[in-house]
């Protein structure tokens, strides 16, 4: 076999090809119904914390109100932080 010749080998649910010497990047598939059920689980999970939302925003909006005021807060004090050190830092002779 020379050192430039493609092998590939079938295992079950999936097939692995790779360069025997040639130093080639190889990507390796993983099995076929696994990527389908990760997404069928981060959509279940999505689903759910959109519906959790949903209620917790209906049952006491002006507690979700407040979390959301918080949440902005603390965004827009992380971009103030940031924005002042690197003022600080181009300042600095």
């Amino acid at each position: 076999m020379g050192s430039s010749e493609l092998l590939t080998a079938r295992l079950p649910e999936r097939t692995v090809q790779f360069w025997d010497g040639g130093g080639e990047f190889v990507t390796i598939a993983g099995p076929s119904g696994q990527g389908d059920a990760v997404q069928r689980v981060k959509k279940i999970v999505l689903w759910s914390l959109l519906a959790f939302f949903v209620y917790a925003i209906v049952k006491s909006p002006s507690q979700a109100a407040d979390i959301a005021r918080n949440i902005w807060d603390i965004i827009a004090q992380g971009f103030s932080a940031v924005s002042s050190f690197f003022d600080a830092l181009l300042n600095k002779k």
